[in-house]
């Protein structure tokens, strides 16, 4: 939640959501930029 900045009250995105997503980044070939702008 902290991450996402969602608060108390919010609904938080379910883990098919964030695999959904992730699957979305990697197929744009996208994953490996998020990743590296992540870590920097």
């Amino acid at each position: 939640m902290r991450f996402l900045g969602l608060g108390l009250a919010e609904p938080v995105p379910d883990a098919t959501t964030v695999w959904l997503f992730r699957q979305q980044l990697k197929q744009q070939g996208l994953i490996e930029e998020l990743f590296e702008q992540l870590i920097s």
